[in-house]
């Protein structure tokens, strides 16, 4: 599920829509993350790098 634009017509950044997503579903592996995102798995592990799960 890709993430609507925001009100202003332009999508959230991928940063935000991973970081969405992984709040979304703290348990979420990251495949599923990425897939949430709209990105790619390297992106998804790239932006969830060093953030703290829970």
């Amino acid at each position: 599920m890709k993430t609507p634009p925001a009100g202003n017509g332009t999508r959230p950044s991928a940063a935000a829509r991973v970081l969405a997503a992984r709040a979304a579903d703290p348990t979420a592996n990251v495949a599923d993350v990425a897939r949430r995102a709209g990105v790619t798995d390297r992106t998804a592990r790239r932006h969830l790098n060093g953030t703290p799960v829970g």
